[in-house]
């Protein structure tokens, strides 16, 4: 949180890169999640259909979080291991200087996890690293977060 604090610039005045999510709706997506954090608000909600670039969108948004000092980690969280992967290549594909973790095949340890910039995972991954407490706790957190 320290980072945040010494390193964050305002988001509306934060670019968003277009040639990540360019589209129109996209656009408007990322600058009201990033006015809404602006306003202090927390929870956000978006909702789109299949192949509208869901993903693309969060990875935008993910960019313009770090640029603008607002972010120091990004925990990606999908429903299906096959969304895993195709997360992994999209983060790798858009934000190519950026590390990631795991890489595909990985074995999840807890202090990488906690350590890494950005953390594309599964829930099911995550059993044996951490508790049955702290798993129930992140899924908790993340069905707080979509509902």
């Amino acid at each position: 949180m320290q980072y945040v604090r010494r390193n964050r610039k305002p988001l509306t005045h934060e670019l968003i890169n277009t040639e990540i999510a360019g589209r129109d709706y996209q656009i408007r997506a990322i600058r009201s999640v990033l006015e809404g954090i602006e306003a202090k608000k927390r929870d956000f909600l978006l909702v789109m259909a299949t192949g509208t670039g869901k993903t693309r969108t969060c990875i935008a948004m993910v960019d313009a979080l770090m640029r603008a000092g607002h972010a120091e980690k990004i925990l990606f969280l999908v429903d299906r291991i096959a969304l895993r992967e195709q997360a992994l290549a999209a983060f790798k594909e858009h934000l190519p200087h950026e590390p990631r973790w795991p890489n595909t095949g990985e074995k999840v340890e807890k202090k990488d996890l906690i350590s890494s910039p950005f953390t594309v995972i599964h829930p099911q991954g995550i059993r044996g690293v951490f508790n049955a407490r702290e798993i129930d706790e992140i899924l908790e957190l993340t069905a707080r977060l979509a509902s």
